[in-house]
């Protein structure tokens, strides 16, 4: 029941995969030109993989809510190191916020990149929201009836889901602290601070989404088990 989420998936990760590699190779050369493009091929893509993010946690959120709610976890670690994490991630959307709407109206490249910058992080604050709710909610969801353990609701979606967190995380990977090298932040707060700062916050933007696409595989494994089977 996850063929479609999966193929899916895989379409999505590889354009992601394609754009690290566009960033990295002209990001490689010192002509300010080419970082612009780059910088800005970042956005995009990081944009988009979280305006489709929020789209798949909907979807998944409507169907797996088709299950029976079970009210409590045994393994609570996952999601208070899920909660951990995306609050390390919300310090660095601030840190990346601020600077950019103070240089919102900038005429040129400046502003187009600081409206680039808002637009991201609002994107990147409600997808990362949304989806740890949705993972605190979904670790606690069990298949009950011989229906639900036949027809999985949501199980596609969560594959999908699953990949593009994987996507997300080649993105924050590759191409987060070259993007984020800019003079917009770095004018602001200074060489030594953001180098600081980036080097508290951008291991916990990594983090999460790979620790989400783990979570989410135990969503995939376990939910869709009856209850015996989970207990024996």
């Amino acid at each position: 029941k996850a063929h479609s989420g999966l193929f899916l998936g895989l379409f999505i990760f590889t354009v992601a995969t394609i754009g690290a590699c566009v960033f990295l190779l002209y990001n490689s050369t010192k002509e300010p030109l080419n970082n612009k493009i780059t910088v800005l091929v970042y956005y995009i893509t990081d944009i988009s993989l979280g305006l489709i993010g929020i789209m798949a946690v909907i979807v998944a959120f409507i169907q797996i809510s088709k299950l029976f709610f079970v009210g409590e976890i045994e393994n609570r670690f996952d999601k208070n190191l899920s909660l951990v994490a995306i609050t390390g991630f919300y310090l660095l959307l601030v840190f990346m916020t601020v600077p950019a709407v103070l240089q919102f109206t900038r005429e040129g490249i400046a502003g187009l990149i600081a409206m680039f910058q808002c637009g991201t992080a609002l994107v990147t604050f409600i997808q990362a929201t949304i989806q740890v709710v949705f993972i605190v909610d979904g670790l606690r969801r069990q298949a009950l009836t011989q229906f639900d353990l036949t027809t999985k609701p949501g199980r596609s979606v969560i594959t999908f889901l699953l990949i593009t967190n994987l996507a997300m995380w080649i993105v924050n990977t590759f191409e987060l602290k070259a993007a984020h090298g800019l003079n917009l932040f770095v004018s602001f707060y200074g060489i030594l601070p953001w180098i600081v700062i980036m080097h508290l916050c951008f291991p916990l933007a990594v983090f999460i989404r790979f620790h989400s696409a783990i979570c989410l595989s135990d969503i995939w494994l376990m939910a869709y088990k009856s209850i015996c089977t989970c207990i024996y």
